[in-house]
C-alpha cells in the first residue's frame, strides 16, 4: 500500500480499513509503535528508491554476497599459506594481508547488517521463520539502538533573522553569484528530546479529528453506503434505475472528501469555527504563504509576550500517555507554548526551503525582504542596532504596531502587510490560555493540510535528506484513511452491478 501511495496511485477502501485497524491496534498501547511502523515503511521506500536493495535482497544477491565472503576468505588463507614460500617484499606481503583482512571484515559486517535489516525481518515474519528471526536479533547488541530517521525538525524564526543576522563579508560578490540568500538563511534543528513531544501532539490531533468527523459528518462510513446499496438491491423490484443512481451518487458525494476536506481542507478554518473565532477568518482566507507568515510572526510575538524562563521548563514527558508531568502548572504551560512555536517555525522552514512540498510557493514574497523590513522597523522604534536588541523587546515593539504606524511605512508593500497583519492577529488573539489552544490547533491543522496536499513523489525526494516530519504526518494520515488516494467505485458501475 505504501508503495502505491508514493506512486500516487488509487487505493480501495478495503486497503484503508485494513491499514486503520493495524495502526489503531498498535497505537492502543503506545503512539510510538505507530510511528515506528511508519519509520520502517519509509526506510523500505528509501531502500527501494535510493539503494541497490532490490538486487541485494534477492536470492541471487544473497548468494553473491556469501560467495564473495568465501572467495576473499580463500584468497586470504591461500596467500597467507603460500605467500611466505616466495621471495616477496615483507612490507608488500603484510600490506596485502591487511587489505584482504579489512575486505573480509567489511563483507562480514555488511552481511550482518543485511541480516538485522527491516527487509530481512519482514521476509522472515512473512514466511513464519520466527525462530530464525530470534537468532538474527541476537546478533544485535542490546545497547545498539537502530536509527531509522534523522529525528530532524528544522526551524526558521522570523525574529531570529530580523535581529540576529550580521552582514556577510564580500556581500556584493555573493549577491552577483546569487548565493547570498543561501548563505544567509540557514535552518537550525530542535533538540531530539523535544521531537517526541511534537509527535505526541500530531498523533493526538489526528485521532481527535477522526472522532470529530465521525460525530459531525453524514454518510462518511462506507459500511452505511453499502447498506443503502443492499437495501436498494432488496427493493429493486419496481425501482427506477435513475432513482438508484441518484441515491448512490448522493452517498458517493457525501462520502468523498468529508474526512479530508472538512478536517484539513480549510487551512485553520475548522479550528477557528471550533473556538467561535469567526473574527479571525480573514487570516485563513489569504494566500497559503501569507497565512503561514502572518500566523508565524503572531505566534512568535505571543510566545515572547508570555515567555517563561527555561529553568522553569524542566518537566519530563510520560512515554506511554505523552502527558507532561510538570513541577508546577506554569512550567507545563511554558512547554506547550514552546511546542507551538516549534510547529510555527517548522512551517516557515517548509515555506522557505521546501516550497514544493506545500500547496503554493513563496510567490512574489522574498523572505529576506520581510525580515529585513521588520529589522528596520524595530531599529527605528528602539533607536538601537538590531544585533543589540533582544527578542522580548522586539516582540513588545511589534505588539504595539497600529494602523497609524502602518501608514507611515507604506501599507501597499507585501513585507509591511505581513508585519501589520501579524501584529493585528497577535492583538486579536487576546489573552489567556485559550489563545494558545487556538494557536496549537491551528498549526496542527495547517500541518495536516500541507501533508495532505503534497504529492507522494515530493515526499520521496526528501527521503535521501533524512526525511521530513511532514512525510511522517502524511503517511500517518494515510494509514487512518485521510488521503485522496482512497476512492469508492464509480456510482454508475455500482448501479449497473446492482441491476444485473
Amino acid at each position: 500500500m505504501v508503495k502505491r501511495l508514493f506512486a500516487d496511485l488509487i487505493l480501495s477502501f478495503q486497503d484503508r480499513d485494513a491499514s486503520r485497524e493495524i495502526i489503531e491496534r498498535l497505537s492502543h498501547d503506545s503512539y510510538q509503535k505507530a510511528f515506528m511502523v511508519i519509520e520502517i515503511e519509509l526506510g523500505c521506500i528509501y531502500d527501494l528508491l535510493c539503494t541497490k536493495a532490490k538486487a541485494i535482497y534477492s536470492r541471487l544477491g544473497i548468494a553473491a554476497r556469501i560467495i564473495g565472503i568465501f572467495v576473499i576468505l580463500i584468497v586470504f588463507v591461500v596467500f597467507h599459506t603460500l605467500g611466505e614460500r616466495h621471495h616477496q617484499s615483507k612490507i608488500d606481503f603484510i600490506i596485502t594481508l591487511v587489505l584482504l583482512g579489512i575486505a573480509l571484515v567489511l563483507e562480514l559486517w555488511a552481511f550482518r547488517e543485511l541480516l538485522i535489516s527491516d527487509q530481512t525481518a519482514h521476509w522472515l515474519i512473512k514466511h513464519n521463520k520466527t525462530t530464525f528471526l530470534k537468532v538474527v536479533r541476537a546478533l544485535q547488541p542490546r545497547c545498539y539502538e537502530k536509527r531509522r530517521w534523522s529525528n530532524s525538525i528544522c526551524q526558521f524564526s522570523l525574529l531570529n533573522f530580523s535581529l540576529g543576522k550580521k552582514p556577510l563579508p564580500y556581500y556584493g560578490i555573493m549577491k552577483m553569484l546569487c548565493i547570498d540568500e543561501l548563505l544567509q538563511i540557514q535552518p537550525y534543528d530542535i533538540p531530539e528530546s523535544h521531537v517526541d513531544d511534537i509527535r505526541i501532539l500530531i498523533f493526538k490531533e489526528i485521532r481527535e479529528a477522526i472522532k470529530w468527523a465521525e460525530i459531525n459528518s453524514k454518510g462518511t462510513n462506507l459500511k452505511q453506503i453499502w447498506e443503502a446499496i443492499e437495501g436498494a438491491e432488496i427493493n429493486i423490484k419496481g425501482t427506477n434505475l435513475k432513482e438508484i443512481w441518484e441515491a448512490i451518487e448522493g452517498a458517493e458525494i457525501n462520502s468523498k472528501g468529508t474526512n479530508l476536506k472538512v478536517l484539513y481542507g480549510r487551512r485553520g478554518g475548522r479550528t477557528l469555527e471550533r473556538y467561535n473565532r469567526g473574527d479571525l477568518d480573514w487570516s485563513v482566507k489569504l494566500d497559503f504563504d501569507l497565512s503561514i507568515l502572518i500566523w508565524h510572526l503572531a505566534t512568535e510575538i505571543c510566545y515572547f509576550q508570555d515567555f517563561i524562563q527555561l529553568n522553569e521548563n524542566d518537566a519530563p514527558a510520560n512515554k506511554e500517555s505523552g502527558e507532561r508531568e510538570p513541577k508546577d502548572e506554569r512550567s507545563g504551560k511554558g512547554l506547550m507554548r514552546q511546542r507551538c512555536n516549534y510547529l510555527s517555525q517548522y512551517m516557515l522552514y517548509l515555506l522557505v526551503r521546501r516550497p514544493k512540498m506545500l500547496p503554493i510557493g513563496m510567490g512574489n514574497i522574498k523572505f529576506r525582504d520581510i525580515y529585513a523590513e521588520i529589522g528596520e522597523y524595530i531599529e527605528k522604534q528602539t533607536g538601537k542596532k538590531v544585533r543589540d536588541i533582544d527578542k522580548m523587546t522586539a516582540s513588545d515593539k511589534l505588539r504595539k504596531v497600529g494602523s497609524e504606524i502602518m501608514l507611515t511605512v507604506g501599507g501597499r508593500d507585501k513585507s509591511n502587510f505581513v508585519m501589520f497583519k501579524a501584529c493585528k492577529l497577535a492583538s486579536e488573539l487576546g489573552e489567556g490560555e485559550e489563545k494558545w489552544e487556538i494557536i496549537k490547533k491551528f498549526w496542527l491543522e495547517m500541518l495536516g493540510h500541507a501533508a495532505s496536499q503534497c504529492r507522494g513523489s515530493h515526499h520521496a525526494q526528501q527521503l535521501r535528506r533524512g526525511g521530513e516530519l511532514l512525510t511522517h504526518v502524511w503517511l500517518l494520515m494515510a494509514h487512518f484513511g485521510l488521503t485522496d488516494h482512497f476512492q469508492i467505485p464509480s456510482s454508475h458501475a455500482i448501479a449497473e452491478a446492482i441491476i444485473r
